[in-house]
């Protein structure tokens, strides 16, 4: 099982990414396994901390996604930004649900007629849980980028092509 630190190269400080591109492939690689991770978590406990983290992650890897496109664009395709934020619109409700029934729950001692719309959103909670869980279940996004992350080691000018080269 891969980690974020195995993701990234080794380097000091005193040899910095030969080139922008491979800074962006090195982001990319460490936003990916992150990602991944978050992913992991969230199937594993869909809670108020495994979604937000999910959420940020898709976040940070669509930016990173985007400078790749600029600088990197012939492997990087808008499909591969799309399934990222297919991906983050999915769990779009579900977040939403959640603090609502967070904030709803600490007016319950105060307001102990919110009780009802409390149950209603548990229940809607559980109900975009089943949503995005099929969401995450069907998504082919963990092959994607895994694709992309192949062409991008393949590309000329990449750490991994260079030290090819020069065996």
């Amino acid at each position: 099982q891969a980690t974020v630190a195995a993701a990234r190269p080794v380097r000091t400080a005193q040899t910095p990414p030969a080139s922008l591109r491979e800074c962006l492939v090195d982001s990319f690689k460490t936003h990916r396994l992150r990602h991944a991770q978050a992913r992991r978590r969230c199937r594993k406990s869909f809670s108020i901390d495994a979604v937000h983290r999910l959420r940020v992650a898709s976040r940070r890897l669509i930016a990173c996604i985007d400078l790749l496109r600029a600088f990197a664009s012939p492997p990087v395709r808008k499909k591969d930004r799309r399934a990222v934020k297919k991906q983050l619109d999915a769990s779009d409700a579900l977040r939403d649900a959640q603090v609502q029934l967070h904030a709803a729950g600490g007016m319950l001692a105060a307001y102990p007629e919110s009780k009802g719309f409390y149950r209603y959103l548990q229940h809607r909670q559980r109900q975009l849980t089943r949503v995005t869980v099929e969401s995450l279940r069907r998504s082919e996004l963990a092959k994607r980028l895994s694709a992309l992350e192949r062409a991008l080691d393949a590309m000329p000018g990449t750490a991994e092509t260079d030290r090819e080269d020069r065996i």
